[in-house]
């Protein structure tokens, strides 16, 4: 997993933060929490540093990836990732 991000940068490197895989599973599901451990957001695709559209803080956050296999098991995974604005 990437562990920073630039997303307003659109200029199609690094703009999002989603995982990166060596396989594919069948499915991810991916959350993302402020410091205060609230979930922001939560989807199946890159997250793109919104909540409700607007950009969030330059900070810290914390993801929680879970990995749906093809034959029926899962793995969670869980990480740090800064979202950076230049």
């Amino acid at each position: 997993m990437p562990n920073a991000f630039i997303p307003n940068e659109h200029d199609g490197v690094n703009d999002t933060f989603g995982p990166l895989f060596s396989f594919l599973p069948e499915r991810y599901q991916l959350s993302i929490y402020n410091r205060a451990g609230l979930k922001i957001w939560e989807g199946s695709e890159p997250w793109d540093g919104t909540v409700n559209g607007k950009p969030v803080p330059e900070e810290v956050y914390v993801y929680h990836l879970k990995l749906y296999n093809y034959d029926g098991g899962s793995r969670s995974l869980t990480g740090q990732v800064t979202v950076v604005y230049r």
